[in-house]
């Protein structure tokens, strides 16, 4: 981002040589540095006002990283200032800037033989990406949203996360883009087959941009893949990345509720059933409230205590999906249809069904027989 663009203070101030106001001693002059204002990642605007008319003299601001910045310390940057008033001026730092970046700022006057600093300022430009908590996470496959910062005048070519099972991951590892362009939230997910992640392994992520060819780094957040043995010795298939509504994970039981195929519960249609993510445990009972079947698979999976936990219940459209990741990953087999919990329509409810090595979603008759597979939250 840097340009390196060389200024002489002494050169600028070379050609004001005269005092040509009645403001006494010129080292005597007031020159207050305000607070920075209108900052951006890459730009901050900065104003000054002088005890004396400032039409006469070279005026403007040295700003740098290093506190004190002046015409002598070798590193900081020269900018010269516009006038607003007979005894004001301003500029916008624009071409030095960096994000999340700590800069010192002193207002300077000279007439050509003395120079005068005024107070140091110091400000920090914004981060220009942020990392938000990684969601939704399975066995092979992950949510997060960034967020990306106004700019200013500069254009955000890219934008996107890196992630690596080593910390500080970089652009030269794993990177999924999520497009060119544009400021605020966006969301960022793997694409399986192009991206993938391993199960029950710890990863780093950062979000970055990329601006004028290089390339910004968020904060660095964790998270962890499914695949792993949860708090009833069955196996986490998914993770919200936070608890809300009292639970997190979602686990599924070392085996079917039964060894035979079993009806769904019973038909008509049960108000209150959801495909969503989190409805399985509402949804089984609502079913089994409105079906008196005992061998139905909501009922089954509800009455079921596997590993001494008796909290059990039929996962919905949306659960079941993620639960097949754990196939996909190689550390579950999952060969039969399988019931879910959520309803199609009065006599047909979803479930998942197998053929030639692929998985699909189907509505299947409610009477017909496929497989309880229990899974539980916590």
């Amino acid at each position: 981002m840097k340009k390196i663009i060389t200024l002489f203070l002494a050169i600028a101030f070379a050609g004001c040589s005269g005092d040509g106001d009645s403001g006494g001693n010129f080292a005597d002059t007031e020159l207050t540095t305000m607070s920075a204002a209108n900052l951006t990642p890459f730009t901050a605007n900065i104003t000054a006002s002088s005890s004396r008319d400032i039409g006469n003299y070279s005026y403007g601001f040295m700003v740098g990283q290093n506190q004190n910045p002046s015409q002598n310390d070798g590193t900081s940057q020269w900018f010269s200032g516009n006038q607003v008033s007979e005894t004001s001026f301003s500029a916008q730092i624009d071409y030095m800037l960096e994000p999340n970046t700590t800069y010192y700022v002193r207002a300077v006057i000279s007439n050509g033989e003395t120079i005068v600093y005024g107070n140091q300022v110091q400000f920090t430009t914004p981060k220009i990406v942020n990392t938000g908590i990684v969601r939704n996470i399975s066995a092979k496959r992950f949510q997060v949203m960034i967020d990306v910062m106004p700019s200013g005048s500069q254009t955000v070519e890219d934008r996107g996360v890196v992630y690596s099972a080593s910390p500080n991951p970089t652009i030269e590892n794993e990177d999924i883009s999520a497009g060119t362009g544009g400021t605020g939230e966006v969301e960022v997910a793997p694409y399986v087959g192009f991206h993938t992640v391993t199960p029950n392994t710890n990863y780093y992520l950062k979000a970055y941009v990329r601006v004028n060819g290089e390339y910004f780094y968020g904060n660095q957040v964790t998270f962890r893949t499914a695949g792993y043995l949860g708090g009833s010795g069955s196996f986490v298939f998914f993770d919200k990345g936070e608890t809300t509504n009292g639970w997190r994970y979602l686990e599924v039981s070392p085996n079917e509720v039964a060894n035979n195929n079993v009806i769904w519960g019973c038909t008509g249609f049960i108000n209150g059933l959801s495909n969503d993510l989190g409805a399985g445990m509402n949804n089984t009972s609502l079913i089994t409230s409105a079906c008196s079947a005992s061998n139905g698979a909501a009922k089954l999976c509800e009455n079921a205590v596997i590993n001494n936990q008796g909290d059990w219940f039929l996962p919905s459209k949306d659960e079941i999906d993620y639960l097949y990741d754990l196939k996909v990953a190689g550390i579950f087999t999952i060969s039969s249809t399988l019931w879910t919990s959520s309803q199609f329509s009065t006599t047909e409810a979803f479930s998942l069904g197998f053929s030639n090595g692929s998985y699909y979603m189907q509505a299947k008759n409610q009477y017909t027989g496929a497989k309880a597979w229990p899974i539980r939250r916590f």
